[in-house]
């Protein structure tokens, strides 16, 4: 929650630190967090929640993209 929040930034480097199954369960954890939040669909009308799910959408996107690819090149 930390990373689709905007707390803490995955880099490179921060996922050179972690162990493999650490990576594949963050992967996990990545995966589940961009299902619930594309499960919650706030009201049209509600400009800022809509831009809050799109930002964390997007934060976790990036980050699963980032992780499939660091893990692809470590194989």
């Amino acid at each position: 929650r930390d990373v689709v929040n905007g707390h803490v930034t995955v880099t490179d480097r921060t996922l050179k630190r972690l162990t493999p199954p650490e990576v594949q369960q963050l992967a996990f954890e990545l995966d589940r967090l961009v299902r619930e939040l594309r499960g919650d669909q706030p009201d049209l009308d509600d400009v800022a929640a809509l831009r809050d799910r799109n930002q964390k959408l997007s934060r976790a996107s990036r980050v699963t993209r980032m992780v499939q690819m660091w893990r692809m090149e470590q194989r």
